[in-house]
């Protein structure tokens, strides 16, 4: 899996949902948030994932993007399907646990 940086590093911020360069990257889910290797902070049960749809939260019962394409969030590395999604933090941020993987490697 490639780190946080590696993949922060192909969003396409001139472009939005998905904020991808869809020639070079295929997507599946326009809204799918990715994996990185990289743990959250000194976490042992979360890790980081990149957005390149909507990054969504739960303000007041509404789901909104609350922090839009391209975000850094955290979610826990396992958990129960069924259990999710939960609303986490002060812009209830959306956890689902289950999200996509993007291989990418470095050009040589």
């Amino acid at each position: 899996l490639p780190d946080a940086k590696e993949l922060q590093s192909i969003v396409d911020y001139s472009s939005h949902d998905p904020a991808l360069d869809l020639d070079y990257f295929g997507i599946v889910d326009p809204d799918g948030w990715f994996w990185t290797s990289t743990t959250h902070g000194d976490s042992t049960t979360d890790a980081v994932y990149i957005c390149f749809g909507e990054c969504q939260g739960d303000m007041d019962g509404d789901v909104l993007d609350v922090h839009g394409a391209g975000a850094q969030r955290s979610d826990p590395k396992t958990g129960v399907k069924e259990d999710y999604p939960q609303y986490f933090g002060p812009q209830g941020d959306v956890r689902y646990a289950f999200n996509y993987v993007r291989c990418v490697r470095a050009a040589k």
